[in-house]
């Protein structure tokens, strides 16, 4: 059975993911981990996508991960696409849930909230139980403003910009949209330009009307079955032959 990989979107954390594993095999090689700057990892400016993904593939090297089921949200998905092509040996596949990928034309040049409402209550709690720390100064953020902040800006500069090497990816991959047309200032709408499948050699790509860009923590169970087709797929290689 191929090892799965977790990434995560910009100010969460690797446990955001439990509701979704729990809903896996329970013998299944499951990997997830924080980002710099997150979670429980070290504060090692600078906060970027870029360096994220090196971190990335440093974590694949250093664990000799190959052919791994990726499965990203948001900045996981962008990190985990961009490791794809500068470590082509790591996945086998992708699953990525709503990345971060603005229209290509617009790279160029430059608990009451709503986002939470509609959040599984097990992941909700998750997230507050995991993403915070203990500091002098009491209970702080795990993941501050201020990388946040970082994390997010840098997802629209140019070096991000990879839509050219998208087509260097060879393996199949699946693109998982929300139906929410993007808004800017909105962080529940999407951030997946609705072409990005048509830069890929072997993707497909699903949007799911009624779920926000949060997808992982609004439908786990949804996310869960679709790891589990490609469990199925990759478990039985006739079967995808017959389809």
């Amino acid at each position: 059975s191929p090892v799965i990989l977790f990434c995560y979107g910009t100010s969460n954390h690797a446990r955001c993911f439990d509701t979704i594993i729990a809903n896996l095999p329970a013998d299944q090689r499951i990997i997830t981990f924080d980002f710099r700057g997150h979670g429980y990892s070290s504060r090692l400016p600078p906060y970027t996508f870029r360096t994220a993904s090196e971190d990335l593939v440093e974590l694949i090297e250093v664990l000799g991960i190959k052919n791994a089921i990726g499965v990203g949200h948001s900045m996981g998905g962008t990190v985990m696409t961009t490791a794809a092509i500068l470590k082509p040996t790591a996945f086998s596949t992708l699953l990525l849930l709503d990345p971060v990928f603005f229209p290509k034309s617009g790279l160029e040049g430059k608990t009451d909230k709503p986002i939470f409402r509609k959040w599984v209550p097990s992941i909700l709690r998750d997230y507050c139980t995991y993403g915070v720390l203990l500091s002098d100064s009491g209970v702080v953020l795990s993941c501050d403003l201020d990388t946040g902040h970082s994390f997010y800006l840098s997802s629209m500069t140019k070096e991000m910009n990879i839509y050219d090497k998208l087509c260097q990816i060879e393996i199949p991959l699946h693109i998982v949209r929300s139906g929410f047309s993007y808004q800017p200032g909105r962080w529940d709408t999407s951030f997946t330009s609705p072409d990005l499948v048509s830069y890929f050699k072997n993707g497909c790509d699903t949007q799911l009307d009624d779920i926000s860009h949060f997808i992982p923590m609004e439908a786990p169970l949804t996310v869960a079955d679709f790891i589990k087709e490609i469990l199925t797929r990759q478990c039985n290689p006739r079967l995808v032959s017959s389809l």
